[in-house]
This record gives C-alpha cells, sequence and structure tokens, in this order.
C-alpha cells in the first residue's frame, strides 16, 4: 500500500562547491522502502518553489549542519508562510543541539538519526502538537543493514564535487556511524553517544558494486569519523575489495591510536592511497584539554608506519583550540614540518554547537559572531585568550602544505 504522504527534501544552500548528501539520500531511501513518495531538491542546482508547486508535498525536510542552518530558518519561515498547510520536519546535527532556533517554524524536529522518525510522521504515527513544535528522538538505529542504499538517482551526482585530496573526482560513503573517541571540538561523542556501528561488510561491498557498476566509481572517499576503529573489520574490508576484484583508489580518516602496520599494508594492497590522521595539536596541554588521547611519540609511530606502507598520509591541525598559545602553534607548525606528510592542513578550530568546546568556549576565549555560514574553518570564530585574529591567520598560513 502505497503512502499518502509526499516528501520533499531540501539540500540547503551550504558552499560554493557542495558534497553529495549522504543522509538526505538514506533517509529519501527509507521513506521509499516504507511507500512514500520522494524528492530531494538541492537549492544549487533545482528551481525550488516551482518543483514545491508541481510536486504537492505533505512534507518539507529542512536542516543538516551548522553551516547550512541559517539558510534552513530563513527557508523555512519563508516556506511556512507562502505554503502553510505542508509540515516542515526539521532535523540533523545542528537542529538536534539547537531546537529553540526553529521552534517557531517546525511541525516536527528530529533529534538524531531521522531514517525511521520521518517515516513514522509520515504514517502520522507521531501527530503533530497544535501550536508548537513536535520534538522526536528515536535513539541510534541498531541495524544499519536494515537501510536501503542511498538514493543516489535522485540526485545530480555528476554535480557534486566530492574529491581525494590530490583533486580527483571521487564518490564519499559511510561504512559506520559513530566514534568512540570524546573530543571537545566534536559534536558526535554527544550525537552518537561514543557507540559506532556498522553496515555489515557484504552490504558495503554491495553498495560499492553499485557505485562502480551505476556511476563508475573509481577513487572512493570513506568518510566514517574513524575507519580504522576496529582493525579486524578493516582487515576483512580489505578482503572483500580483493574478492570482488574491485580496482579503486580510497582514502579515509583514521586515528594515530589505531595506527598498526600490517593492517595499513593490507590497506595498501587493496587500493588505498592516503590515510587522514586528525593530529590537532603537538602541544601536550592542548591536546588533554581538547580530549585528544595523542602524544608526539605516538603521532610519529602512526605516521612512520603509514609510509613504511606505501600509503601517504594527509596531517589535520587546529588553530585556535581552547589553551592554545602562540607558543603551542609554534609548536605545532615545527612538529608537522618533521612529520613529512603528503598535505598537512592548519584549520581554524570552530565551536560547533553540540561539541563540549561550544559549552566551554567563554571560559577560554571568546566567540567572535554566530554567523553560521562561514562556519567553514575558514574564518576566525573564536580567539582564545592570548591570541589574536592575525596570528592566528598566520599560523594556518604558515602550516598548511598543499
Amino acid at each position: 500500500m502505497v503512502n499518502e504522504s509526499r516528501v520533499i527534501l531540501i539540500y540547503s544552500n551550504v558552499v560554493k562547491e557542495p558534497w553529495t548528501p549522504i543522509g538526505l539520500l538514506y533517509i529519501a531511501a527509507n521513506l521509499r522502502k516504507h511507500g512514500i513518495e520522494v524528492k530531494i531538491l538541492d537549492w544549487k542546482y533545482d528551481n525550488v518553489f516551482p518543483e514545491i508547486r508541481k510536486f504537492k508535498p505533505t512534507h518539507i525536510g529542512l536542516g543538516g549542519m551548522t553551516i547550512m542552518a541559517e539558510h534552513s530558518i530563513m527557508l523555512g519561515e519563508y516556506l511556512k508562510k507562502v505554503f502553510p498547510t505542508i509540515k516542515l520536519v526539521y532535523g540533523g546535527v545542528h537542529f538536534t543541539f539547537m531546537q529553540d532556533e526553529i521552534k517557531h517554524i517546525a511541525g516536527y524536529i528530529i533529534k538524531g538519526e531521522a531514517e525511521n522518525s520521518f517515516v513514522k510522521i509520515c504514517k502520522n504515527e507521531m501527530p503533530e502538537i497544535v501550536g508548537e513544535a513536535r520534538i522526536i528522538d528515536d535513539g541510534l538505529i541498531d541495524d544499519l543493514d536494515y537501510l536501503p542504499l542511498p538514493a543516489y538517482d535522485l540526485v545530480h551526482m555528476n554535480k557534486y564535487y566530492d574529491e581525494l585530496v590530490t583533486g580527483e573526482k571521487a564518490i564519499s560513503i559511510l561504512t559506520g556511524r559513530g566514534c568512540p573517541y570524546n573530543c571537545s571540538f566534536c559534536a558526535s561523542p554527544f550525537l552518537w553517544k561514543r557507540k559506532v556501528r556498522y553496515h555489515s561488510i557484504q552490504y558495503t561491498m554491495d553498495h560499492i558494486g553499485f557505485l562502480i557498476k551505476n556511476y563508475n566509481l573509481k577513487n572512493l572517499r570513506i568518510m566514517d569519523d574513524t575507519f580504522t576503529c576496529d582493525n579486524g573489520r578493516v582487515i576483512e574490508f580489505c578482503e572483500g575489495i580483493h574478492k570482488n576484484n574491485y580496482k579503486l583508489k580510497m582514502t579515509c580518516l583514521t586515528n594515530v591510536n589505531n595506527a598498526n602496520g600490517e593492517v595499513f599494508r593490507e590497506m595498501k594492497k587493496a587500493g588505498f592511497d592516503i590515510v587522514a590522521f586528525g593530529i590537532e595539536s603537538a602541544n601536550e596541554k592542548v591536546l588533554k584539554l581538547v580530549g585528544k588521547n595523542n602524544s608526539k611519540e605516538r603521532v610519529r609511530e602512526a605516521v612512520r608506519l603509514a609510509h613504511e606502507a606505501g600509503l601517504r598520509t594527509e596531517l589535520l591541525f587546529m588553530v585556535g583550540n581552547i589553551g592554545d598559545t602562540k607558543e603551542s602553534l609554534r609548536e605545532s607548525i615545527e612538529f608537522s614540518k618533521e612529520l613529512n606528510g603528503f598535505k598537512t592542513y592548519f584549520q581554524l578550530a570552530t565551536p560547533f554547537p553540540g561539541s563540549k568546546f561550544y559549552e566551554v568556549a567563554k571560559e577560554y576565549g571568546t566567540i567572535i559572531d554566530f554567523n553560521y555560514s562561514e562556519y567553514n574553518h575558514k574564518k576566525v570564530k573564536y580567539i582564545p585568550f592570548g591570541l589574536d585574529e592575525k596570528t592566528m591567520l598566520a599560523a594556518v598560513k604558515e602550516g598548511t602544505i598543499n
């Protein structure tokens, strides 16, 4: 039986070169699985308002990351005036934590994962609360394989700018969700409760095979928060790549605490080219404050093991985190040069809503403004006590090698 609800999911205006909206693709696929007609509109590429009038949705989904928040709010306020009978459903990491910003316009606010909650809304299992937004929190999905493959056919795949750090066009996927670590600058500890869940290796191989067949996949970006949390699973992944004879160039995010020479060698054989390490700082005090259980010795060893396995390294540092000083920035820059990574990026620390950083920022410095559309790690939004904007930007310029 086909559900009478009709849903439009809107990918809000974000950046000049947007990435594939993986989250919306999963939500759309699950809606279709339950007989609900759905369409994804990209603000950058689609004529949004004519498409809304033509499609006549019962529900519109809005939200996303912090950088999308201001546009999502503005768009929702307009839609509520022009299409008052359409129910507005907000979600995504930003509004999971900043619900007060959209209570005046939202019919529903979904906290955390939205796939099942959105289906319940469309099936009227979550009736509206007259005069206020209904907040829904269904918790985490236990079995990720329950979800269909993302609905890639609903978006303009050829127009997105997912790419490897080498600049080669790529497609991004998730093989799991969550992260066990407790970094203060990230919303993940509160969003995923430090719990890691995975798609099965078979699901992941089917996913990759689908992309190869339908989208000529050659370069793959694995966007898991930390792909190498479970080294045994990484080995199984590599075995799956060999078994299916997939010929790919791959990159992933990892953590120095999971560095393992044998695993790195298997990754190299399977087609991994570059691994990214979130190092953040070389200063012991800063690392402790931001919840990174790193040390210079551990970082050196992780990078060495990767290089010995034939992998190139992308090294990620932050400028202006809580506790940062001119001395700690200098220490990080000098340490990064010693590591000799293939690419080294120094990005500006930003107090994103949902992170511990956001909660304690004022104890260690000053948040300059809350212009969310500029929360992209490229503009100074937070200045620790004892630092200044000029010094921070100079550190970014000197430290970044790409």
